[in-house]
């Protein structure tokens, strides 16, 4: 991570344990400024950022940065990322992806995943 990234962090106070969590998330070769809106989006929720694992399942099946800034930002990442994943990895991504999207999201607060990933 580079410098300006750790002074980012630093300004929002996290803590060990929340960087432990963007070890993983570095791993899964997110932005150093991906890393700092997680840390921000589960701050301005209230709570620590506990979502490293997720986060990584997430980028791995391909979920692009943006999405899943969104689904962050609505404080869903560890509720629907398993399924997120099992069904961009499923046999017909294409049809189960905009279904999931569709069941997962009616309140329209993780728009980003009724997008079609590139």
């Amino acid at each position: 991570m580079w410098s300006s990234g750790l002074e980012d962090l630093k300004k929002l106070n996290t803590s060990d344990s929340e960087v432990a969590q963007l070890v993983m998330v570095k791993q899964a070769r997110l932005s150093d400024e991906a890393c700092v809106a997680l840390v921000a989006a589960a701050h301005e929720r209230k709570h620590p950022f506990t979502s490293g694992d997720s986060t990584a399942n997430l980028a791995s099946a391909g979920y692009s940065e943006e999405q899943i800034l969104e689904i962050a930002r609505a404080d869903q990442l560890d509720a629907i990322s398993g399924d997120a994943v099992a069904f961009a990895l499923s046999v017909c991504p294409t049809t189960s992806y905009n279904l999931f999207c569709t069941a997962a999201c009616k309140s329209n607060r993780c728009s980003a995943l009724r997008k079609s990933r590139a």
